[in-house]
């Protein structure tokens, strides 16, 4: 595999990311925005009276006042970052309560904001030993759209700054409704304080405008800006697809692709595609397989440089690696945070069992046993992948050991275990004071236990020969979750998990299918007859949930939520749309000579139909669409577990119009390229998950076009997307800071997801950094590892 040569010695000064990677903002979206020519300027408060802003006010803790410092009126904000008790309307028994906020409210003085396209400001934050500093922005509008929304995912801007230096700070919201602002300020989260944090966070901010600007930022829609050339601007594997897409309107029909020479190494026609009414080209240069630095050009323009080499998605992984590091709870990351949260624990029968580990859930410090379990299954399904590449083959075998340990040390030992904690501050790491977390939520639920009993026989496998002693207890333990499993499902059937828990959506089909992966897995670390009897018997009742006929429908091959067939399966945030495809390839490579593979191969063979009648309707850029979907709301119970703050009698009219904004395929039924949902929105791990499923099916049945259509799915993360940008920080070109109030901006990030605004069936990426969609979290890592790890399994 070959590296970038800059990226290699970066990795080795991490000690192979054993300390953060560095970050290269000079090609993120920041730099950019801040050297756009600006048309018309505004004062938004100057601190003399001038401004559309009167002086600020504080609205919450500490001090908020306008200092003078070096002939400069500035905004000061102060406050200690502990208080001796919750403030009041926190929750008292400290689930993810904090210590309020510094809050900086400005009177608005005049109210229309539309002829500007952006905040901006300086801002100094002066928080002594903070490893990681973020402070918002805020603005609301009273007009025709009100800011912020229902759920409060507009109206907001995060920022990760630099500590005891001056920040060009930009906001830039095209599309934001702003023609009666009535609110703007700043607000920091009062967080507690980590190992090296001093007493008090202090904020300067002086030289706030308003600016319109030459081309604001493309917030919506899925033609590219003119002149842009929309692809993975990570680069490309030799032998992957490489397609880009373009507007169509260029001044000619032809491409080239040029090297660093300046030599023409192909020439060809751009394919005209019209869809959904707007005109795109495509660029197709998949036949260029020669390694080497490449761009494209069209009509007068040329992109920016790409590689074509070998080693391209080990490059990824690496940098995902970085984040799940920087993400980790309970140990020192440096320049991130100390040894955090030993004082959060979980309570059990008299036992106190402590709650650090594995990795944090996303932005914040939360935890969740099952999906830091999920992270340990990514790494080790891409280890077992990468025996040949030393380095990086023992650099997931160590992350995965780190969740790994902590996944074990969830366990009560009597099928209850910690499952999750909602945290988003700092503690000091003593037991029995007024920060501790001793709200860590305890359980014994079948599901949970199923996934965990796959994970240590996955790892039970895996560890072989690599820590054989830990294999054998990794069986064990996944022998012993399994009968857990079994007996709480015997008696209680299938048990909802708490509102804020990854799995609260579940279905009775995703217990089918993790009932099989993990009794196939430990079959084949164990070979009893009872885990193929057990595997065989729950395929079967998986495939009593999948659609046969097309009828109906317009389309087969997918799963209901059961064997009633009422309810299609669908996500709309965490996903698992791949477990049924995985557990049935699963069933038949582990059980290759069982009577029933002539059923799982037809069930497998039918989910790849479906996959492929979906991408059908997919867009230029070939995102696989979310699904099908009936235009009739679930019942009110199901609406429940799958849109998360929504409430059934306000939105399921919008369902139904949601729906109708995809493409209908039967009367009732339609398309859509992301999912419906409201509070929650962002489709990194909806689109990932299916795609692991592609990847599964297409490994299996040897097909070449659900390998790409797999593929594909990772190009749009890099930049073949409507805004021609990386979703992953550090990679490619064009990424931005996302939402990670704690970690802050590390190299690897990725978000929750692009999402759409209100019922639309358009891609939609705000400037505003906010979540969900913008938060970082571990989960789409974990999910494009899987991914890779297929690529790599299924490689010729």
């Amino acid at each position: 595999m070959r590296m970038n040569a800059e990226f290699q010695q970066e990795l080795m000064e991490s000690g192979y990311i054993h300390r953060p990677l560095p970050l290269h903002e000079e090609v993120s979206l920041e730099q950019t925005e801040r050297e756009k020519k600006v048309t018309a300027r505004r004062a938004v408060w100057s601190g003399d009276g001038e401004g559309c802003c009167g002086n600020p006010v504080s609205m919450e803790r500490g001090t908020v006042e306008t200092v003078l410092i070096e002939a400069e009126n500035m905004l000061a904000m102060e406050a200690p970052l502990l208080c001796p008790c919750w403030p009041e309307g926190m929750p008292q028994d400290g689930d993810c309560s904090y210590y309020g906020h510094i809050h900086a409210a400005f009177p608005v003085k005049e109210a229309d904001w539309t002829s500007f396209h952006r905040v901006r400001a300086l801002i100094r934050p002066e928080c002594d030993g903070s490893r990681t500093v973020s402070l918002s922005m805020y603005l609301e509008n009273d007009g025709e759209r009100k800011v912020p929304d229902r759920y409060r995912r507009q109206g907001f801007h995060m920022m990760n700054l630099s500590n005891h230096q001056w920040n060009d700070c930009i906001w830039e919201f095209p599309s934001l409704p702003r023609d009666c602002v009535s609110g703007f300020g700043f607000r920091y989260r009062i967080n507690g304080r980590d190992t090296a944090s001093g007493e008090n966070a202090v904020f300067y901010v002086k030289e706030i405008w308003l600016e319109a600007v030459e081309n604001p930022g493309k917030e919506s829609g899925w033609l590219p800006e003119s002149n842009q050339f929309c692809y993975s601007t990570c680069g490309y594997e030799p032998d992957a697809s490489k397609k880009a897409v373009l507007a169509a309107g260029t001044e000619t029909d032809t491409f080239t692709i040029e090297d660093r020479k300046g030599q023409i190494c192909l020439e060809k026609r751009l394919e005209n595609v019209a869809w959904r009414g707007e005109n795109f080209q495509i660029a197709d240069f998949s036949e260029l397989t020669q390694e080497g630095e490449y761009r494209i050009c069209a009509g007068g323009t040329a992109g920016d440089w790409f590689p074509i080499r070998d080693g391209v998605l080990e490059d990824v992984t690496w940098k995902g690696i970085n984040f799940l590091f920087c993400e980790r709870c309970g140990y020192p990351v440096p320049g991130k945070h100390g040894l955090c949260h030993m004082d959060t624990y979980a309570e059990h029968k008299g036992l106190k069992l402590p709650y650090c580990g594995g990795w944090h859930d996303a932005g914040d410090m939360s935890q969740q046993t099952v999906q830091s379990a999920e992270t340990v299954e990514s790494l080790l399904e891409l280890a077992a992948e990468r025996r040949e590449s030393t380095l990086l083959c023992q650099r997931l075998m160590e992350e995965a050991l780190w969740g790994l340990e902590f996944v074990f040390r969830t366990r009560f030992g009597d099928g209850y275990r910690a499952a999750s904690l909602g945290l988003i501050r700092w503690t000091d790491g003593k037991i029995g004071n007024d920060d501790d977390a001793s709200n860590v939520r305890v359980h014994n639920h079948a599901l949970e236990n199923f996934i965990c009993a796959g994970v240590f026989a996955l790892a039970a496998e895996c560890l072989g020969d690599y820590d054989r002693e830990l294999a054998w207890r990794c069986a064990g333990a996944a022998e012993e979750d399994f009968g857990f499993a079994q007996e709480r499902y015997r008696t209680h059937g299938m048990e909802l998990p708490l509102p804020w828990e990854h799995t609260y959506s579940s279905s009775a089909a995703l217990y089918y299918g993790e009932i099989v992966t993990a009794a196939a897995r430990i079959w084949k670390v164990t070979e009893k007859e009872e885990y193929a009897e057990a595997a065989a018997e729950y395929g079967r009742k998986l495939l009593d949930c999948q659609e046969k006929d097309s009828s109906k429908t317009g389309m087969r091959g997918f799963f209901y939520r059961d064997e009633t067939h009422q309810d299609i399966i669908h996500y709309n945030h965490q996903a698992r749309e791949h477990v049924p495809a995985t557990a049935l390839v699963l069933l038949c490579r582990v059980l290759e000579h069982h009577p029933d593979k002539i059923l799982w191969e037809e069930g497998i063979r039918l989910y790849g139909e479906y996959l492929k009648d979906l991408f059908g309707y997919a867009s230029p850029y070939e995102m696989l669409p979310a699904g099908l979907y009936s235009e009739t709301a679930e019942d009110p119970d199901i609406f429940r577990l799958l849109h998360l703050q929504a409430d059934y009698e306000k939105e399921k009219d919008n369902h139904t119009l949601q729906v109708k904004s995809g493409t209908r395929v039967k009367p009732g039924y339609g398309v859509r390229q992301f999912p419906v949902w409201f509070s929650f929105r962002g489709n990194t791990a909806v689109m990932l998950s299916a795609a692991k499923g592609a990847a599964a099916v297409g490994g299996y049945q040897k097909d070449t076009f659900l390998m790409k259509a797999a593929a594909s799915q990772i190009d749009w993360l890099f930049g073949k997307n409507p805004f021609g940008r990386s979703l992953m920080y550090g990679a490619g070109r064009g990424y931005q800071q996302l939402f990670s109030t704690f970690p802050g901006t590390c190299v690897g990030q990725l978000p929750v997801g692009i999402e759409t605004d209100g019922n639309s069936d358009v891609p939609y990426w705000p400037g505003g950094n906010q979540s969900t969609y913008k938060e970082v979290w571990v989960t789409s890592v974990a999910k494009l590892f899987g991914i890779i790890a297929e690529i790599y399994k299924n490689q010729t």
